[in-house]
């Protein structure tokens, strides 16, 4: 079922791989389209997860509804889905953010409850 959802974002034009982490860095699901060190990627997203969910804390704000990461020739759009697990999306530049962010708010009840 979660591979399924995650898939779904793949027939987004640009987007190269979607995975769910574990806040401890472990990859919980991925697919993907590109060669890239998801279980790397997802070791070290958790540490900026848990500096960003400091940093909100900090701020006096609730919740993260996203975080970005643009690169020159891509970017990262981590979706916090509950104080356990995230989905990470990599795109290429050009990649519709808006329907990435668009398809995420359709899918995040299904993923969580697939979980």
């Amino acid at each position: 079922m979660i591979q399924e959802i995650l898939s779904r974002f793949l027939k987004i034009p640009g987007v190269m791989a979607v995975m769910v982490v574990a806040n401890e860095g472990t990859v919980v699901e991925s697919v993907a389209t590109s060669p890239i060190d998801l279980p790397y990627l997802g070791m070290v997203l958790s540490d900026v997860i848990r500096a960003s969910s400091s940093i909100v804390s900090l701020i006096g704000e609730k919740e993260i509804p996203m975080l970005f990461f643009e690169f020159d020739n891509g970017a990262l759009l981590v979706f916090p889905l509950n104080n356990d697990v995230s989905t990470v999306i990599a795109a290429k530049t050009g990649a519709n953010t808006g329907l990435i962010r668009y398809e995420m708010k359709k899918s995040r009840e299904m993923l969580v409850k697939a979980l």
